[in-house]
C-alpha cells in the first residue's frame, strides 16, 4: 500500500511537470504565428500598394509620364489629324476638353481665323502665307520635321538609284514634290530621267505599286506605315532624312506652333508653360513609341500597331526663338525657289 501510494505521488509529479512545460511552448507557438500573421498582413498591403503604383507607372495613356509635369491653366490648344496631333498623343488627358482635333486644313483655318483657340499646330507654309496676308501671327515651338516616307518593294543604298524609276507621291507644287526635287538635284539627276506621279489621295498608292512592282512610293506618316502592313513585301526604301542631311540642306520644318501675337502678350507664361509640357511630351512620344500608340488610335489617326511602327519615322522638332525663325527663313527660301506660291510669294516679315 505504501508502495502503491509512493507511485501514485510519482505520477502526479512527471504529469505536473509535463504540464507546465507544455503550456510555455503552445503559447511561444501561437504568438510566433501571431508575428508571421501579422508580417503577412502587412507584406500583402505593401505588395498591394506597389502593384498600385506600378500600374499607374505603366499607364498607357501617359498622363502619369507627362501629364503631371505642369498645369496648362485653359490654354485652348487646336491640331489636325496627322502628325501634328500625334506629337501631342502623350498629353491628350491633360488638356482634356481644351484640345481641339480637326479633320481638314480648311477646319483648322477656320478655326483659326474665329480665333476658338489660344494655340494652333499648322503647316508651316500656311504660317507665311497668313503672315504675308496681314494675320498677326507669332510662331512659338516648331512641331514636325519632314513626315514623308519612300517606300518600295527593294531596298535603295542611296538617291542615285532613283534614276529611271518611278515615283508616285501626292501634294503637288506643295512640300513633298519640293522634298524631292531637291534630292534629285543633289544626286544630278534630271527631270526627264524620273517618272514621277501625282496622286490625288495616299489611297492610290496601292494600285500603282500593284501595277509596277518597281515603282516607289513617297507618301506621308502614317499612311505609309499602315500601307506597309497591308501590302506583302512593301517596306522603307531608303531614309529621307539621312538623305536630306547628307545633301546638305536646309531643315525640313512642315508644320509649327503658332498664336496671336496679342495672345502671347496677354498669356506668355502659360505659353512657356505648354511649350515645356509639349516638349517633355515629344520626349517621351520618341522614347516610347509604344506606350502611346493607343492614344493615336483613339484620335482615329492610325491603328496603334500601324502608329506605333510610323512615330519612329516622324521627325519631331524642339526648336524655339531665334533658332525657329532662322530655321524657318532658311526653309521659306528653298520653298521660294521651288513654288514661291507656297508661303505667299515673299518670306513673311521680308518688309
Amino acid at each position: 500500500m505504501k508502495r502503491l501510494s509512493v507511485l501514485i505521488a510519482f505520477l502526479m509529479t512527471i504529469f505536473c511537470l509535463t504540464g507546465c512545460k507544455t503550456a510555455p511552448d503552445s503559447e511561444t507557438k501561437n504568438n510566433k504565428n501571431t508575428e508571421i500573421s501579422n508580417e503577412d498582413s502587412e507584406k500583402k498591403k505593401n505588395d498591394e500598394k506597389n502593384d498600385e503604383k506600378a500600374e499607374k507607372n505603366n499607364d498607357t495613356n501617359g498622363e502619369a509620364k507627362v501629364g503631371d509635369f505642369i498645369k496648362v491653366d485653359n490654354l485652348k490648344i487646336s491640331v489636325m489629324k496627322g502628325p501634328t496631333a500625334i506629337s501631342v498623343s502623350p498629353i491628350i488627358y491633360t488638356l482634356g476638353t481644351n484640345l481641339a482635333v480637326h479633320n481638314t486644313i480648311e477646319e483648322q483655318i477656320a478655326s483659326l481665323k474665329k480665333r476658338e483657340s489660344d494655340v494652333y499646330f499648322i503647316p508651316s507654309n500656311l504660317y507665311a502665307k497668313l503672315v504675308n496676308s496681314g494675320m498677326d501671327l507669332k510662331p512659338i515651338y516648331s512641331n514636325v520635321g519632314n513626315a514623308v516616307s519612300l517606300l518600295g518593294k527593294s531596298k535603295l543604298r542611296d538617291i542615285s538609284e532613283l534614276k529611271g524609276k518611278t515615283i508616285a507621291l501626292t501634294g503637288r507644287g506643295a512640300v513633298p514634290e519640293m522634298i524631292i526635287t531637291k534630292l534629285l538635284e543633289s544626286a544630278n539627276i534630271k527631270d526627264d530621267e524620273v517618272n514621277l506621279v501625282f496622286l490625288n489621295d495616299p489611297s492610290e498608292a496601292a494600285s500603282i505599286i500593284e501595277k509596277n512592282e518597281n515603282a516607289l512610293l513617297l507618301l506621308p506618316e502614317p499612311f505609309a506605315s499602315s500601307l506597309t502592313q497591308k501590302i506583302d513585301s512593301l517596306d522603307y526604301a531608303l531614309d529621307i532624312n539621312n538623305e536630306w542631311k547628307k545633301a546638305e540642306l536646309p531643315q525640313i520644318i512642315t508644320s509649327v506652333i503658332v498664336t496671336y501675337s496679342d495672345t502671347y502678350e496677354e498669356r506668355k507664361q502659360d505659353m512657356i508653360k505648354f511649350t515645356s509640357l509639349y516638349n517633355k511630351a515629344v520626349d517621351s512620344l520618341k522614347s516610347e513609341p509604344k506606350n502611346y500608340s493607343k492614344n493615336v488610335e483613339m484620335l482615329n489617326i492610325a491603328p496603334a500597331e500601324a502608329a506605333e511602327q510610323a512615330i519612329p519615322n516622324i521627325e519631331f522638332l524642339s526648336l524655339t526663338g531665334k533658332p525657329l525663325n532662322d530655321a524657318l527663313n532658311d526653309f521659306f527660301r528653298v520653298l521660294m525657289e521651288t513654288n514661291p506660291e507656297l508661303i505667299g510669294g515673299k518670306l513673311p516679315n521680308e518688309d
